[in-house]
């Protein structure tokens, strides 16, 4: 009997500890799904880079775009990825037309801010604005901590001037300031003054950096790295006031950008918090055309400030593919779509060529901004939509399917990500077969 005792002693003891045990994972489990939730739904809605449901680009190609008629102080259109949304700034208000279905939503600053910048996530429904604070509006949220108990990422108060992040979602029209909520920090962009702008900014939804040009009025200019994980602060030691674009790399938290002063690109390492020039190939007078959903960056080889071939592939490892342009092109240009897509756009004979397949689109007016099957123009207060046929020649579709360019069935190309990101890769060098091979 007592040899039973002890064995019910024991069970009881198991269930207690058990229970301890189950309880702790739970609390554990719990937070680090908070943290996922925040990177995941709230800091740019981070997901899968290469959703199979992204690749395939068949719904949004055969998509019919409505026209659309915008007053005479609209201005900055940015076009989203899939071409179905253009967000465009009126009397200091956002406006976002539904392409899709002629409805148009406003989004008003926030807090008495004033838009200083906005931009399409480069492959969601989802647009990010930057807003820059007015002093003596009134705005309780203007001063170093917003809210009781909330900390700044300014560096002091004497800092009267900054920008802060907002997030709009097309899915739900919900509205998010986007902060570190890991340290509890307000996400802000020290201004020097009043009339500094945001001026570019790129982002990578897969490692969850963003990257934001500042310009002041006398056109200097300087970097800032909004990298919620890490550090949220000015670029020290740049090479050069005189930025042109910048292009944040989409699965490394570094930064290409243009010296407009030499015409040298640099690439900045956000580890070590340098810059070094940048190199394709020995060849170092460069221009950054864009990049794609294979995480490939696209880089003008230039003579006399003119491209005279395109260079695309991973600056990490400088593996590159190269295309030879049949005539020297302004790099302004060449525009790269999120599919691959590369576009060169003669405004004079008013044509948008394919560089693929060389099939040209005539349009009138001039060219608002691409998206992966097509373009908009504006003339005379109207937009439309010009569709490009680049299924067939682009290969995205088919590699999404499971082949590539050629038809050739690639490896379980929908069984994992990384079989469908080589799969669009291997797309996108049989689009541009007439190129010279890759070389490192």
């Amino acid at each position: 009997m007592h040899f039973n005792l002890h064995i019910k002693l024991d069970k009881k003891k198991l269930f207690r500890y058990g229970a301890l045990f189950l309880a702790g994972l739970a609390v554990l489990v719990g937070a680090e799904a908070g943290v996922l939730y925040y990177l995941n739904n709230v800091y740019l809605h981070e997901n899968d880079h290469y959703q199979v449901t992204r690749l395939s680009s068949s719904s949004s190609q055969s998509q019919k775009h409505h026209a659309l008629t915008l007053s005479s102080a609209a201005q900055d259109i940015s076009v989203s990825h899939d071409g179905n949304y253009l967000a465009y700034l009126e009397n200091g208000t956002i406006q976002i037309a539904d392409m899709t279905s002629g409805q148009l939503t406003t989004v008003p600053a926030q807090k008495n801010r004033v838009v200083s910048y906005f931009k399409w996530v480069y492959d969601h429904d989802r647009l990010i604005i930057v807003e820059k604070n007015t002093p003596g509006s009134g705005s309780a949220d203007d001063s170093v901590s917003s809210s009781s108990g909330t900390k700044s990422s300014r560096s002091s108060s004497s800092d009267d001037y900054f920008a802060e992040f907002y997030s709009f979602d097309m899915s739900d029209k919900s509205i998010q300031l986007v902060r570190d909520y890991m340290n509890d920090n307000d996400v802000r962009i020290s201004l020097n003054s009043a009339s500094d702008s945001i001026t570019d900014m790129d982002m990578s939804t897969e490692t969850v950096v963003t990257y934001l040009k500042i310009t002041s009025s006398a056109g200097r200019s300087r970097l800032w790295e909004a990298n919620i994980t890490v550090r949220n602060a000015a670029l020290s030691d740049l090479p050069t006031h005189n930025i042109g674009k910048i292009q944040s790399l989409k699965s490394s938290d570094g930064l290409l950008y243009e010296d407009s002063d030499t015409g040298h690109v640099y690439l900045y390492s956000a580890k070590k918090e340098t810059s070094t020039i940048f190199s394709v190939n020995g060849q170092k007078d460069l221009r950054l055309l864009g990049f794609d959903q294979s995480d490939n960056q696209y880089f003008g080889i230039v003579q006399n400030n003119l491209v005279t071939s395109i260079a695309y592939g991973n600056p990490l490892t400088q593996t590159w593919q190269t295309i030879s342009l049949p005539v020297p092109t302004d790099p302004a240009a060449i525009l790269v779509a999120y599919n691959g897509t590369v576009y060169v756009n003669d405004p004079s004979a008013y044509t948008m060529k394919e560089l693929a397949d060389g099939k040209a689109t005539a349009y009138t007016g001039s060219v608002a901004g691409i998206y992966d099957s097509g373009f908009y123009t504006l003339d005379s207060g109207v937009v439309t939509d010009h569709p490009v046929s680049t299924a067939a020649s682009s290969g995205v579709s088919s590699a999404a399917s499971g082949s590539t360019a050629s038809g050739t069935p690639s490896a379980a190309a929908s069984s994992s990500k990384g079989s469908i990101s080589l799969s669009v890769a291997s797309a996108t060098s049989e689009r541009y077969k007439s190129s010279s091979a890759s070389s490192k």
